[in-house]
């Protein structure tokens, strides 16, 4: 009987969440109904179960799919991450609008105004590049699904030993999305805002000024290139929270659109003249020793990042050879 109880968990593992226990009930009923009918022992249970199929086949029988832009399969985890890309822009949207009120020395209409028709055309960015990824996933599944159910015919053997849910999204998945949203949504809309905020005491008053980062007079050169860069992160993101891929295909893909983000990001860094020339100097004109520290200490952080990102590409790659031998 736990035979049956594993084989129905697999079947209904994928299904929307809507549907997953009327199916349970159905499916399990009607298997136990053909095994009294023939009064089975495990041997017979193996048997209906080879009759009935792969559980993959079988699920996505229930789906009933039909012509669509995305369809059952990816339908719940694509609401999920746009979720995800939506929460994240309008926290964006209210961090930046907070920081506009306490940093700007006038407030205007235009200046309440900016903020939503900001967030609306980041939000319509945001879902767009959403459903395309996932309309992309959506038409190459046969590509990146299970290949071992496909090539060969499915049998009992093939089940897990025991009964296996479907892990949680985990948060760092999350944190990864939200975060690149945010960062698409400051960097195409608000790219002002980044920049090394200090005050200036003026009397009675404190006045704030504001170091820009990035080089605006380059940023037509550069923006394509970041904006690829972070829908390779955003990818990526999107991969590894859809576990309806096979482990093995999801670590390989999420670990190439890794790999495809740090070399975009060294090519964006070495090439695209996108920060300003000497930072230190503009936040404190001829002195140097402040230089040399910030200078350093940038260096310093590009090693540590980039050390960080080959090591965690490096690991992934060697979890995939792993599950391949």
């Amino acid at each position: 009987m736990n035979l049956i109880k594993i084989y129905v968990s697999e079947v209904v593992k994928y299904l929307p969440s809507q549907i997953k226990e009327e199916v349970k009930r159905e499916l399990t009923s009607q298997i136990m109904d053909m095994v009294e009918e023939s009064e089975g022992d495990e041997k017979a249970i193996q048997s209906i179960l080879e009759v009935m199929g792969s559980p993959k086949d079988l699920s996505d029988r229930y789906l009933n799919k039909e012509k669509s832009l995305i369809g059952p399969r990816y339908y719940d985890t694509y609401i999920m991450i746009l979720r995800i890309v939506m929460f994240a822009l309008a926290l964006a949207f209210t961090v930046i609008f907070a920081m506009k009120l306490i940093f700007s020395q006038a407030i205007t209409g235009w200046t309440i105004l900016e903020y939503p028709l900001s967030l609306f055309n980041a939000a319509i960015m945001g879902f767009a590049y959403v459903t395309i990824i996932f309309v992309f996933i959506e038409r190459n599944q046969v590509k990146i699904e299970d290949e071992d159910l496909v090539t060969k015919k499915w049998s009992v053997s093939d089940l897990p030993k025991e009964s296996v849910e479907l892990p949680t999204h985990r948060l760092e998945n999350i944190f990864e999305i939200g975060f690149v949203s945010i960062l698409m949504f400051i960097i195409n809309f608000q790219p002002q805002i980044i920049g090394i905020y200090s005050s200036v005491a003026n009397g009675s008053q404190t006045a704030w000024t504001v170091t820009p980062i990035l080089n605006h007079a380059t940023r037509n050169i550069w923006i394509l290139w970041v904006n690829v860069w972070l829908i390779s992160m955003l990818i990526s993101g999107v991969i590894k929270s859809i576990y309806r891929l096979k482990a093995k295909n999801r670590i390989f893909l999420s670990t190439f659109f890794d790999f495809l983000a740090l070399v975009l990001f060294l090519f964006i860094i070495a090439t695209q003249n996108m920060f300003v020339d000497n930072i230190a100097g503009l936040i404190a004109p001829g002195n140097e020793a402040f230089e040399l520290l910030v200078n350093r200490g940038s260096f310093t952080l590009l090693v540590v990042i980039l050390t960080i990102s080959m090591f965690d590409i490096l690991r992934k790659l060697i979890k995939v050879l792993k599950q391949s031998t």
